[in-house]
């Protein structure tokens, strides 16, 4: 604080921007160190005025206006300054905002009315009137008596359509308003802005009770609001408050402008009474009909109020004044009769004098005649003055004169009281109860009669019949001990308190009592199911499950004492066992229960549920004894129920309870004086528990095993027995799957199973093959028989599965005679005919392969033709046999047998060609010759037969018929569109043409068809031979090589380059075509033919130097004996482009030699040296 204060000073002494600038860290430090407000608003002020750092100083005083723990003088100070600061900037909502902001810290109502005020006139400035309006609510209670802020309240409440706020800143503008008349005037208004536009009656009428309580309201402001108040609050609830103003209002009387003064009065007056007289203050609504009948006397309506006010104010003799006068006025009969009676019970009740009393009563009937009430009143007065007499007389003539009914009933039983013998007055009562059996006085007399001895039991069946005719269900109830002590037997009493406790629950809800009365009647009557349904119905419906064991436990020992008395029904164990029931299951009482259980079991062990209940309760209680027990009665009446089992399953916890069961279970099956058949049952389910319960595999097949010993043919425990053998698999497992066959008569499944064991897992054959006989006889016989299968698959199948096994064993034994038999055994059961050949063929194969005794394979064979002759399979390996046996004749018919049944073509073709080799044998060429004919026929060509029937005809000497036949055949190929066969029937046919029958012009003719499909080397070799047998030398060695020339360039023009070069190769080397000139030309020209192809061409062939060492050839001839060594220097030139030899290297050199060019002969014989030595 002191180092600011010397800040202060320092600026105080300082100019321009320093000083300014120390002022403002001088207020921040105000502000934020020293928590000065005050001191920092005033540090501020200076610099806001001279607009220094503006906004810096706006922000600070900004944020001590908004600072609530800041005093509210430093607040209101800083909101001043913003104001005027924004005002300066002409900033109008920052100005609203300020003031608005400055209205928390306005302490004086001066200041605050201000602020609304200014707010206000800003807010409707800017358009916002809602919030003008508002301000205004709040500045009308601050200046009650500024009329311009009630105008605009007024004005701008109109337009916003909010007559709320106006009406409650108005009501506020009354509390704060100076004079009272004027605060009346605005409350008035307020409450009329209330009631009419808000519908707010409550805040209409609480401002109209405090004109209407204010001193200073006129009179005529008064009554305005006592006249509202009075519609406002008229049948709107609690109307008391009502009662002052109405009474005011009487007394200031109607207003000056009141059209009917008389009818307002008349009307208020009524209200005010009859507010009173429902408030409760009977003298002040009598003074208010008092003041009605001043104005009209004869006022109906203030009449009957007079007299219910006097009434209620116990004022009698008044009372009766006022009834007569009424009566007198009335000109209604039946309204004077009332007020006559009204008088005569006036009289009665309050004067005390019953001469008087009567006399009234009799001037009433003697004026309008008797009516029931005169009768009632009359026989009260003669009883009250002991004038029985008269009442005698007077009921009488009344009894005798009503109808029957309820009020015939009255009189009789008033009549009943005044005879005297009891039965003369229970045959009134009773009469009466007829005429009404509902009549309260009838049945009172009844009721006290009932323990008279002389008419007490008829009063009591009287009493119940009327109860019943009026279903008056509490009366009957009420007689319930009465009627059990009269009732004649057991069975009675049962059927009463039955009805009892259905009016117990149906009519008085009360099902806890029903319960208790149902209890009673099943003691009375233990053999009435019905009875006992509904007591656990209603227990189960209230709970009460201990009273429903006490009941069901008297009324089992009411059974018990019956059943002394008759043959035993079975109806005590029923209870007891619903004893123990409802002890388990709904009481919790496990001892108890388990005790009434054993009880039943004991009685009678074949009760229905008595053994599961036991075993339930002991294995509960873990008192196994107990449930071994049970289950051993169980077993000794048939199997174990699944449900008993399930049930005892259910209830034992853990590993331990089931060891202490199964040990208890496991006594009772090693007891001897158990029945056998009963320890199989035991044993049984002992090793079941044990399987599944413990995990005790071992023990559990011995108990199985024990089950098993103790009866044999129990299926169930063999296939449990083989089931859990099944998991660690013996020769046990194959002996059980036995023994379950054997039990059901033969089990083709479980026999397989077996088999497979014996033969699969255990290798033993003797056992497995005996399984396997028993498993095909049982087969055998279910197939034979009609019975439907018993195993999934069908008899035939297990027959067919058991063969082949049997056939695999005895095949594996080297048995083989005995598999064959038991094929031929399976083929002659019913199988379908392609089993019985595959069993055949099995068979034959066997005899044929395995045992060598060809006659029984064919044998066997025959008899599979016998029932297929077009198994291809038996005629093949019966011809086999034949074959190997040389039974040629037999194979031969085998042959023909399979050729006639349709063979396919290519099997056509071998039968044939076997057919000629067998006959061949035989030396039957023309059955040979037959059979390769029809293979041609069938497919021209056939090389095997060609070659064939070749053979054949050659060998006859039949050349020519030979020929033909290839022409033919060649021919026909040709005309298949087969070429390549048909060109080398073409060529078979020239060389037979050729040799051996010398026909060089059929040979030719032949060839030129071959060359026609195929240029073929071998067809040009064939040519040219042919060629040149047929001419000598001279011009007919050119004339060959020109044809070959011819050849070629025909190949090469039809596109064949490579074929040419092939065929111009071997003509340029081929041998014979003449000698001297006419060899040497035949080769140049070939050779000159095949060299002519491109080397391109050339490059990727072989046999180039082959081309070459005819190239020399060439050349040499050309040189000698042609003489035309130009042609040979080319030819060699030309062959050394292809294939630089030795050869063709020498030749050169020596041609340029001889042609004395030895400079041109030195460069061939060196690169020949070269060639040698690399």
């Amino acid at each position: 604080r002191e180092l600011v204060r010397l800040w202060e000073l320092r600026a105080g002494v300082l100019e321009g921007e320093a000083a300014r600038a120390l002022r403002l860290r001088t207020a921040l430090c105000w502000l934020d160190q020293v928590h000065d407000p005050a001191e920092a608003v005033k540090a501020l002020e200076p610099l806001l005025a001279e607009g220094y750092e503006g906004a810096k100083v706006v922000a600070t005083l900004e944020r001590v206006a908004a600072t609530t723990s800041v005093p509210d003088a430093a607040r209101s100070r800083a909101y001043a300054l913003l104001e005027g600061h924004f005002g300066q900037k002409g900033d109008e909502r920052e100005v609203l905002r300020v003031i608005e902001g400055s209205l928390d810290v306005a302490a004086a109502p001066a200041d605050r009315a201000r602020g609304h005020r200014r707010a206000a006139a800003l807010h409707e400035h800017l358009g916002d009137e809602s919030a003008a309006l508002e301000h205004l609510a709040h500045l009308v209670p601050l200046a009650p008596d500024d009329e311009s802020a009630l105008g605009a309240l007024r004005r701008l409440g109109e337009r916003v359509g909010s007559p709320a706020l106006v009406a409650h800143a108005l009501a506020g503008a009354a509390d704060a308003s100076p004079g009272e008349p004027r605060a009346v005037a605005l409350r008035e208004e307020a409450a009329t802005l209330l009631a009419e536009q808000v519908q707010d009656r409550e805040g209409a009428a609480r401002l109209l009770q405090r004109i209407f309580a204010s001193s200073e309201a006129t009179v005529e402001q008064t009554r305005r609001a006592g006249e509202r108040l009075w519609r406002e609050r008229r049948g709107q609830g609690d109307e008391s408050e009502l009662l002052p103003v109405l009474e005011r209002l009487a007394d200031l009387g109607p207003g000056p402008g009141e059209s009917a003064p008389g009818l307002w009065r008349h009307d208020l007056l009524g209200d005010l009474a009859q507010l009173a007289q429902s408030l409760g203050l009977p003298d002040r609504s009598l003074h208010a009909w008092e003041l009605r009948l001043q104005a009209d006397p004869a006022d109906r309506e203030a009449l009957d109020g007079r007299i219910d006010a006097l009434e209620q104010l116990q004022a009698w003799e008044p009372l009766q004044r006022a009834l007569q006068e009424r009566a007198d006025s009335a000109t209604d009969e039946d309204a004077r009769r009332r007020d006559r009676v009204r008088i005569a019970k006036v009289v009665a009740a309050t004067a005390g004098d019953t001469t008087r009393a009567i006399e009234a009563w009799q001037g009433v009937e003697a004026t309008f005649g008797r009516e029931d009430d005169t009768v009632d009143a009359l026989a009260e007065l003669y009883a009250r003055a002991g004038r029985s007499d008269d009442l005698q007389l007077l009921l009488m003539e009344a009894e005798d004169q009503a109808p029957a009914g309820a009020r015939r009933a009255v009189l009789r039983a008033s009549l009943a009281a005044l005879q005297p013998t009891a039965s003369a007055a229970l045959e009134l009562l009773q009469a009466a109860l007829v005429d009404d059996p509902s009549c309260e006085r009838a049945r009172q007399g009844l009721r006290q009669r009932l323990k008279d001895p002389e008419v007490g039991g008829l009063a009591l069946a009287s009493l119940v019949d009327a109860c019943d005719r009026a279903d008056d269900w509490r009366e009957r109830l009420e007689l319930l001990e009465p009627r059990l002590q009269a009732a004649p037997s057991e069975e009675a009493r049962a059927e009463i308190l039955v009805g009892a406790a259905t009016d117990h629950e149906t009519r008085a809800g009360d099902p806890v009592q029903a319960l208790k009365l149902l209890g009673r009647a099943l003691e009375f009557h233990p053999d009435a199911i019905g009875i006992e349904q509904n007591l656990l119905r209603l227990a189960e419906q209230t709970g009460q499950w201990v009273e429903a064991v006490s009941a069901l436990s008297h009324a089992m020992a009411s059974s018990a004492a019956l059943d002394t008395l008759r043959p035993p029904a079975g109806r005590t164990q029923e209870l007891r066992t619903r004893v123990g029931d409802v002890l388990e299951h709904r009481l919790g009482d496990l001892p108890r229960a388990l005790e009434s259980h054993r009880q039943v079991l004991t009685d009678d062990p074949s009760f229905p549920g008595a053994i599961e209940a036991v075993a339930r309760l002991g294995a509960r209680l873990a008192l196994y004894h107990d449930v071994s027990g049970a289950l051993r009665e169980a077993a000794r009446r048939g199997e174990l129920p699944g449900r008993l089992t399930s049930t005892v399953e259910a209830q034992l916890p853990d590993a331990e309870a089931w060891t202490e069961l199964l040990a208890a279970l496991e006594s009772e099956v090693n007891h001897e004086a158990t029945p056998a058949d009963a320890r199989h049952r035991l044993a049984h389910r002992l090793g079941l528990w044990l399987r599944d319960q413990l995990g005790a595999r071992d023990r559990a097949e011995a108990a199985l095993q024990t089950a098993i010993d103790l009866d044999p043919t129990d299926e169930r425990s063999l296939l449990d027995l083989a089931e859990l053998q099944r998991h660690n698999p013996g020769p046990s497992l194959v002996s059980t799957l036995r023994w379950l066959s054997e039990a059901r008569g033969g089990d083709e499944v479980a026999l397989r199973e077996a088999a497979e064991l014996a033969l699969d897992r255990f290798d033993d054959r003797e056992t497995g093959a005996l399984l396997l006989e028993e498993l095909l006889a049982v087969a055998q016989r279910h197939w034979q028989s009609a019975e439907p299968p018993r195993s999934p698959e069908p008899p035939r199948w297990y027959a067919a599965w058991s063969i082949e096994r049997l056939v695999s064993l005895r095949e594996r034994q080297g048995e083989v005679a005995q598999a064959i038999q038991i094929l031929e055994t399976g083929a002659s059961l019913a199988f379908s005919e392609p089993e019985t050949l595959a069993l055949l063929h099995r068979a034959a194969l066997l005899a044929h392969r395995s045992l060598g005794d060809q006659e029984r394979a064919a044998q066997l064979y025959r008899t599979i033709l016998s029932l297929d002759a077009s198994d291809t399979a038996a005629l093949g390996a019966l011809a086999e046999i034949y074959h190997a046996t040389g039974r040629p004749n037999e194979l031969l018919a085998v042959r023909r047998r399979e050729l006639e049944i349709g063979a396919a073509l290519e099997r056509r073709l071998e039968l044939r060609l076997d057919l000629a080799r067998v006959a061949s044998q035989i030396g039957d060429e023309a059955q040979r010759i037959e059979a390769l004919r029809q293979n041609l026929e069938d497919r021209p060509g056939h090389p095997a037969s060609v070659a064939g029937i070749t053979t054949a005809l050659l060998a006859t000497g039949q050349a020519r018929a030979l020929l033909d036949l290839l022409r033919h055949q060649a021919d026909t190929l040709e005309q298949l569109g087969e070429p390549t066969g048909a060109r080398a029937l073409w060529l078979q046919a020239a060389g037979l043409a050729e040799e051996p029958l010398g026909d060089a012009t059929s040979a030719l003719a032949t060839l030129r068809r071959a060359a026609a499909l195929a240029e073929t080397t071998d067809v040009l070799d064939a040519l040219g031979r042919v060629e040149r047998q047929r001419h000598q030398l001279g011009p007919g060695p050119r004339r060959a090589v020109e044809r070959g020339q011819l050849r070629v360039d025909g190949a090469v023009g039809r596109g064949a380059g490579q074929h040419r070069l092939e065929v111009g190769a071997r003509l340029a080397v081929a041998p014979g075509v003449g000698q001297g000139a006419g060899q040497a030309q035949h080769d140049l020209g070939a050779l000159g033919l095949a060299l002519g192809e491109p080397q391109a061409a050339l490059e990727p062939r072989h046999g180039l130097r082959r081309l070459a060492a005819g190239a020399v050839q060439a050349a040499e001839l050309a040189e000698e004996p042609l003489g035309d060594a130009t042609s040979a220097l080319a030819t060699l030139r030309r062959a050394v482009a292809l294939a630089e030899t030795t050869d063709v290297l020498d030749a050169l050199g020596r041609l340029h030699r001889t042609r004395g060019e030895p400079a041109q002969a030195v460069p061939w014989f060196e690169r020949r040296l070269r060639l040698a030595e690399g």
